[in-house]
């Protein structure tokens, strides 16, 4: 019998940790309990695509990458472009971003 509940006990230990490290279980107070949060403001949002940064253009590909990238050097020199600007510039533009370092 005790072997049984600390099996149902580990078991659940379990599923709240794999929850909470997948971010579908959370330790904040739910909206019906007594603990109120103080009122703040939310900071102003970045927003990533309108940061102006540094990629490298792969035009055959039509492929964006990190400078640290490692298929960066395996781009031949006639299809190489540095590029810096907004990232929805290159979207816009019919490039792809690369998968490997997902800039």
């Amino acid at each position: 019998m005790k072997a049984k509940a600390l099996h149902r006990t580990l078991f659940t230990l379990f599923l709240v940790l794999l929850l909470f490290l997948t971010g579908r279980f959370s330790t904040a107070p739910s909206a019906d309990s007594d603990i109120s949060a103080p009122e703040t403001t939310a900071p102003e949002t970045i927003d990533s695509e309108t940061i102006s940064k540094h990629y490298v253009l792969n035009s055959n590909t039509e492929k964006f990458h990190c400078d640290s990238c490692h298929w960066v050097d395996k781009i031949k020199d006639e299809n190489r472009r540095d590029y810096t600007g907004d990232r929805a510039d290159l979207i816009a533009q019919g490039y792809v971003p690369c998968k490997t370092c997902c800039p």
